[in-house]
């Protein structure tokens, strides 16, 4: 149809709420084809759990346990922002000890609080989730991660999610990925570069291509090409890991290359 404008002689400008819902849409879109990598924001695989007050009593969180099939922690939100989150093995642990029924059933949940959950926002890279959340005290790195939007609660993200998704980037990776330098192809250049568009960070692109490289593979032949390529992907790597914390190497094809520096 017309969404977004009607022919025109003339090029005309993309109305700016256009441009705004694209924006907005354009992760949900990506999770929807399974075009899955690290730089995709946290909240496309964010799910919705219940949620009870941390003034909920133990007895009103033991009743809905026995009636739900769900495998969840318990989350904690008040007025919208996340108070914490309770595994579930902890929380009948303490029912489990002496006269731990008596004891919790009419207390509020929150005394059962150990530590703050671990909040990310929406946008937040799942390369990123992944490492804060590994980063976590032994006896907390399998709880929950709370997401949230705009500062209030919005899903959660176990550690189950994450492998999964960890599963499901590899086969990205693999699919897409050049076979000689196995440096990221067109697929996820586009993605990484839509991540950076979409959340307005700013970045440093690089083109990196080879003067007469055709000619010297005419000369040398394939074979000694592929040698050419293979060192210089080697090198730039070797350089970027020396001095950029973190950056974004990609390979179009041929003898083009693609460095993205996002800006500490």
């Amino acid at each position: 149809g017309y969404f977004l404008g009607r022919p025109s002689p003339q090029l005309q400008e993309i109305a700016a709420p256009i441009k705004r819902f694209i924006r907005e849409n354009a992760p949900v879109r990506n999770s929807a084809h399974n075009n899955i990598f690290l730089s995709t924001p946290i909240g496309t695989i964010a799910e919705k759990k219940h949620i009870f007050p941390s003034s909920a009593l133990g007895q009103e969180i033991l009743d809905y346990l026995r009636h739900s099939q769900e495998e969840t922690d318990i989350i904690l939100v008040d007025e919208g922002v996340a108070a914490g989150v309770i595994s579930k093995d902890g929380f009948l642990s303490h029912l489990a000890t002496n006269y731990g029924v008596s004891i919790y059933s009419r207390r509020p949940i929150k005394l059962l609080i150990e530590s703050p959950p671990l909040q990310l926002d929406y946008y937040t890279p799942i390369a990123d989730v992944t490492r804060l959340a590994m980063q976590r005290t032994s006896n907390h790195i399998y709880d929950s991660i709370i997401i949230t939007k705009k500062g209030k609660y919005y899903g959660i993200a176990t550690i189950k999610d994450l492998l999964k998704i960890s599963s499901q980037i590899e086969l990205n990776y693999a699919k897409d990925a050049n076979p000689l330098t196995t440096l990221p192809g067109k697929k996820m250049i586009a993605t990484e570069f839509g991540y950076y568009q979409s959340q307005q960070k700013p970045f440093s692109a690089i083109y990196v291509d080879l003067d007469n490289f055709k000619v010297y593979n005419d000369t040398y032949g394939f074979d000694a090409g592929d040698h050419v390529l293979l060192a210089t992907a080697s090198l730039l790597t070797r350089c970027l890991r020396q001095l950029c914390p973190k950056y974004f190497i990609g390979h179009i094809g041929g003898d083009d290359f693609i460095l993205f520096l996002p800006k500490e």
